[in-house]
């Protein structure tokens, strides 16, 4: 069955820079999607981040995947949720905070609405969406693969069918310490 992958348009905008290896991680993790039964969910907001003029590698990508044929993109309408909005706004724990979770819980949004999965290079905004999870139940099984950082192992998983792993859920707490 083929995973239904919420992509940042930071992993696209790396997959084109350079021989940095979070660069060729993502370039093998992008092409995985692409050559793989994968299919990207796109938002309205998800594609304006893609095609931003400033990072034509991620549109370039996009290109990639429309070129395999509509079933690769699957459209999602109205995945906003105000209620999600509205917990993560009373549960920041600094301005900062709030700011960096309303410019990325788009992501969240359209995982919620497909197969509960982001990727993502912004492990700033995981570790503050890790830390307020335990109390906005509606985000805890989003799992969040960084596939920059190859002890993640982003290909593999893709390989696997991109399961929601326990372990990779953003409200995942490791009881074994």
């Amino acid at each position: 069955m083929p995973a239904h992958l919420v992509v940042d348009a930071s992993v696209a905008i790396a997959g084109g820079e350079s021989e940095h290896p979070t660069s060729s991680l993502c370039r093998q993790f992008l092409e995985e999607a692409v050559m793989g039964d994968h299919i990207l969910i796109m938002t309205e907001e998800i594609e304006r981040e893609w095609k931003n003029d400033e990072k034509p590698r991620s549109y370039a990508w996009l290109r990639r995947f429309y070129a395999r044929g509509k079933k690769k993109i699957l459209w999602l309408e109205q995945t906003v949720d105000p209620d999600l909005r509205d917990d993560l706004d009373r549960v920041a724990y600094s301005d900062k905070s709030r700011l960096a979770m309303l410019e990325d819980v788009h992501l969240l949004e359209a995982a919620r609405a497909s197969d509960y999965n982001v990727s993502s290079l912004d492990d700033t905004v995981r570790k503050i969406f890790v830390k307020v999870a335990g109390q906005v139940e509606k985000i805890q099984e989003i799992a969040w693969v960084n596939p920059g950082i190859a002890t993640e192992t982003g290909v593999d998983w893709l390989k696997a069918g991109a399961p929601n792993e326990h372990s990779r859920q953003l409200g995942y707490k490791d009881d074994s310490n």
